[in-house]
């Protein structure tokens, strides 16, 4: 009876610390889930891309955990699936910064032709709101979303200092 007693006690033991290691794991996982999937959501609103988000975190979560099994099972060293998994964590924040440059160098490559456009309607008599206009609907890239941007802000009564 004292034998059974002690692995009855050992299992429930082992069980609940079993349980709360998973369940703290979930916690965390969830709560990383849900970090990357709002600064995602984010960045790519601000880079006015459109992409679903669920489906970016799965091939992010899947592409974490079949890489370094592919690189285990083909008998990679040690340390290089330990950097992968490194280069896994700092990978988003990477690729939206270059994305974010790439933005930014097409924004200031664009930027004095626009200017210049714009100023020209303006000196044939446009209003600055109808030069900003015809530059939105004769342009594409970062530089037209941005001004459209700036138009709603505009249309929302928001002051031209405050929508720039």
């Amino acid at each position: 009876m004292s034998l059974l007693f002690v692995q009855l006690t050992l299992f429930i033991s082992i069980s609940l610390v079993v349980f709360f290691c998973l369940r703290g794991t979930a916690d965390s996982f969830d709560s990383y889930s849900t970090s990357l999937s709002n600064s995602t959501e984010s960045n790519l609103r601000k880079l006015f891309l459109v992409a679903d988000t669920r489906k970016l975190q799965i091939a992010y979560f899947g592409s974490f955990v079949l890489v370094p099994l592919l690189l285990l099972i083909l008998k990679v060293a040690p340390l290089i699936i330990a950097v992968c998994l490194v280069l896994f964590f700092v990978a988003p924040r990477l690729v939206f910064a270059q994305l974010t440059r790439k933005r930014r160098a097409a924004i200031n490559a664009a930027l004095p032709d626009a200017l210049a456009q714009i100023s020209g309607a303006m000196g044939a008599g446009s209003t600055f709101g109808m030069a900003l206009q015809s530059y939105i609907d004769e342009m594409d890239g970062p530089l037209e979303q941005e001004f459209s941007l700036l138009q709603m802000e505009q249309r929302l009564d928001s002051r031209l200092e405050d929508a720039l």
